[in-house]
């Protein structure tokens, strides 16, 4: 599962650490938010279809 996870986990991992070290040095960080946010938004879209299809197709099996 973890291996699974990760690639998951990964672009938020970097996204996230280049927003704090923006903040960090005194710039402006919310473009980077702005768009981990845009992500997130897509992802709560797209998953009840992503469930169902995955769903359909474990039955079909």
């Amino acid at each position: 599962m973890p291996l699974i996870a990760l690639p998951m986990q990964l672009p938020v991992l970097i996204f996230a650490t280049g927003a704090v070290d923006l903040f960090a040095t005194g710039l402006n960080g919310l473009p980077i938010l702005a768009l981990l946010l845009a992500g997130s938004i897509i992802s709560v879209l797209v998953m009840p279809w992503v469930i169902a299809m995955t769903l359909k197709i474990a039955w079909l099996n």
